[in-house]
């Protein structure tokens, strides 16, 4: 009896002294799960808004995007009938997407992305030059913008997730 009350005792502790915080025998613990979400991103410069036509002939629009003083000119073409939406994508860099659908303003969403092939982190720098234009070339644009970024860099996904983002909201210029 004596000689199974000291097994006991052996066995009992081995496995208090074995077992890691986790319970497993000997293992350490294990890093606490991450909930992360999957928001991706697109890094650079962005502007999103409502434009008031005034006057456009939306069949005759151009886009005239500057990055740094290297420009691209896009044209847009949309119909006045019924909605109408371009995919204006063009250039180095520029994607937009440009809406009419009745009214007196075109919906317009514009991604300046950072130079492809680079890290976003180190290409993209406070002090970058945009300029847009959008409108009918020889007159007054219809929106114009004129501004140095300050980029934002965030974790969309949670603090310790993966993707690290860098972007700055483009506004219209007065």
């Amino acid at each position: 009896m004596r000689s199974f009350r000291t097994l006991f005792q052996v066995l009992s502790a081995w496995v208090l002294l074995g077992c890691g915080a986790d319970g497993g025998v000997g293992l350490p613990s294990s890093p606490p799960l991450r909930s992360c979400t999957l928001v991706g991103c697109i890094d650079g410069a962005h502007f999103w808004g409502d434009v008031p036509i005034r006057d456009a002939d939306l069949g005759n629009l151009a886009l005239r995007v500057c990055i740094n003083g290297a420009c691209d000119v896009v044209p847009v073409s949309l119909s006045l009938t019924g909605r109408s939406q371009v995919d204006c994508h063009g250039g180095r860099r520029a994607q937009c997407w440009v809406s009419y659908s009745g009214g007196t303003t075109v919906h317009v969403s514009l991604s300046l992305a950072a130079p492809p092939g680079t890290n976003p982190l180190l290409s993209l720098r406070d002090g970058d030059h945009y300029e847009v234009q959008l409108g009918q070339p020889g007159l007054p644009p219809l929106l114009f913008i004129d501004q140095f970024a300050t980029y934002s860099v965030g974790r969309p996904n949670g603090p310790e997730c993966e993707p690290i983002c860098k972007g700055v909201r483009l506004k219209e210029s007065p």
